[in-house]
């Protein structure tokens, strides 16, 4: 993990297994930083070297149309549910509700599309053994 003044870019780059995060300065509130860090962290875990995630694993990381746009949303859903897992574990509250709740509109129309109805479950799941594996990284994992 890198943490640099200057920048303000968050991000896990699979190529180099490094999450970038600006300086804590950088954010309005602690509960902001972690957020954006248990984002990164879950994202983190799909490496081939932990999870190996598929989704992860055939994410370009940018938006996109069709599988790979898919990828990537699968895989942000992974990341922020798997992160709102962390921040309560950690009994973190973040006080952002009109910014969540326009990011979870936006989620409502992409699951009510027929194909995408099991994403949530699939990724609350994915999440879950994200969350697990970074809660406890020695323990056996349960695929």
């Amino acid at each position: 993990m890198s943490s640099q003044l200057g920048r303000t870019r968050t991000c896990y780059n699979r190529e180099s297994d490094v999450i970038d995060i600006p300086d804590r300065a950088y954010f309005d509130s602690e509960e902001k930083f972690y957020a954006s860090l248990f984002h990164e962290l879950v994202h983190a875990t799909g490496s081939i070297r932990r999870l190996a995630r598929p989704i992860l694993l055939k994410s370009t990381g940018i938006h996109g149309v069709g599988e790979a746009g898919q990828n990537y949303a699968k895989e942000e859903l992974i990341a922020e549910i798997g992160a709102s897992f962390l921040l309560a574990h950690a009994g973190i509250v973040e006080d952002a509700h009109e910014q969540n709740a326009a990011y979870l509109q936006g989620w409502l129309q992409v699951l009510k599309v027929q194909a995408h109805k099991r994403w949530i479950v699939e990724a609350a799941s994915q999440a879950q053994k994200s969350v697990d594996f970074i809660l406890n990284p020695s323990a056996p994992l349960q695929i």
